[in-house]
């Protein structure tokens, strides 16, 4: 740990002259503070690990600590550090003083997005609201209408049709524990991706850690494509995909380019992938974070977890009734390049529709040109998207690619279907 007080303790000099006043009111007798007591908190403050929230969509400067402690038991290990190495310390109005209002700095909770709108509405004055009112009425049906498409769904009798919803569960640092130099030490991060059946209520996990991969398209392309290929060995399949909005991991020409690519090559009629409402995207896939999530700090009442098998081993026993979930182990070298994959197949073009605008899109063997795609779960018929055909030219450039070699003979397939 960086020592705190490391830029205030100097020389005995230091000690005689480095004095700030508080001149709040007038009389005069008001107490100073010691210039290295509150520079010491500015460093003690500034050496807490942050960390990154999956949950926090839009750009922010807020940065984010682990939430398992109060800002009063920082405080508490502010002051032993303190103690232990003989350093002046300041009281907890002091410190509280100084953690909200000279750091920009929220305790993280895992929890899903917060309806922006939703807050905005309630919290409007009357002329505002009816400002918003269409808008937000609006935002209300779709996510009736999204949660009603998804009871379908998971009702439907199809044995060839899968229906399942993925997301990434908040991330899990390593080592876990109640031992408190923990909190202030820098953490591997492990990702468990999962991929929920609605309708066999089975759970697929995709385990790594950041020493493997990050929380990109490529990383989680390659579990749902894993998961296509797993899925479709016992005969042709439909599936359906439920996910957040995310537009850095699932909302984006990248995984379009993946869709294409599985109903091209695998044994698939069909996939279709419904975003669930911003602010309102709460599924069948929390509840099995929340067991996960349940079983870890019941584990952790017997000690701490030092390595990603201890995590693993919770997962596997989080779930009590019926099937336990299963994990997938995967290591760097089971990452594919889904970003190349997309410029292999051909340029996923849009000009007709923007990607943010999309509530469903639908994707079929029969038609490898074209992306149907709706803008309201209220939309009756699919529109097509039409400028995704290739034109003659284009298309004879590409097989002329493909002879050469310069694109790989394993895509000649594909882009024979053109």
């Amino acid at each position: 740990m960086i020592d705190p007080f490391a830029l205030c303790l100097k020389s005995d000099k230091v000690a005689n002259i480095l004095m700030e006043e508080e001149k709040r009111g007038k009389h005069g007798n008001q107490a100073t503070v010691d210039v290295r007591v509150r520079e010491g908190m500015r460093n003690f403050i500034e050496t807490i690990p942050k960390i990154e929230s999956h949950y926090t969509r839009a750009n922010t400067s807020k940065h984010f600590i682990d939430g398992s402690k109060t800002i009063a038991e920082l405080h508490k290990d502010y002051l032993s550090y303190c103690k232990e190495n003989n350093f002046p310390h300041g009281n907890y109005v002091l410190f509280y003083r100084v953690f909200t209002n000279e750091f920009n700095i929220s305790f993280f909770v895992p929890k899903k997005d917060q309806c922006d709108l939703c807050f905005t509405y309630a919290n409007a004055e009357e002329e505002e609201k009816q400002v918003l009112k269409e808008k937000y009425d609006n935002h209300l049906n779709e996510k009736e209408l999204s949660r009603i498409e998804k009871k379908n769904d998971k009702e439907k009798m199809m044995d060839d049709t899968v229906v399942a919803v993925y997301d990434l569960q908040a991330v899990m640092q390593l080592p876990k524990g109640e031992v408190s130099v923990f909190y202030y030490k820098s953490k591997l991060n492990l990702l468990n991706f999962t991929i929920y059946d609605l309708k066999e209520n089975l759970c697929e996990c995709y385990v790594w850690d950041e020493s493997h991969g990050n929380r990109g398209v490529n990383e989680l392309g390659t579990c749902i494509l894993k998961y296509l290929r797993e899925k479709t060995v016992g005969g042709e399949k439909e599936f359906i995909f439920y996910s957040d909005n995310c537009a850095g991991q699932q909302k984006n020409k990248f995984m379009i380019a993946l869709y294409y690519y599985a109903v091209q090559f695998l044994n698939i009629r069909s996939i279709t992938h419904k975003y669930l409402i911003k602010g309102h995207t709460q599924n069948e896939g929390d509840s099995a974070h929340s067991l996960i999530e349940r079983q870890v700090k019941k584990q952790l009442k017997g000690g701490p977890m030092y390595t990603p098998e201890a995590f693993i081993s919770a997962i596997k026993m989080a779930k009590k009734k019926g099937k336990p979930f299963h994990v997938n182990e995967l290591l760097f070298d089971d990452f594919y390049d889904v970003k190349r994959l997309q410029s292999d197949i051909g340029p996923v073009n849009m000009t007709s529709v923007k990607t943010s605008e999309i509530k469903i899109l639908k994707i079929v063997k029969d038609s490898p040109n074209v992306l149907f795609y709706k803008t309201s779960y209220a939309d009756a018929e699919y529109t097509e998207a039409l400028d995704l055909v290739l034109m003659k030219e284009k298309k004879k450039d590409l097989m002329d690619l493909v002879q050469k070699n310069l694109i790989p003979k394993f895509y000649k397939g594909f882009y024979e279907n053109l």
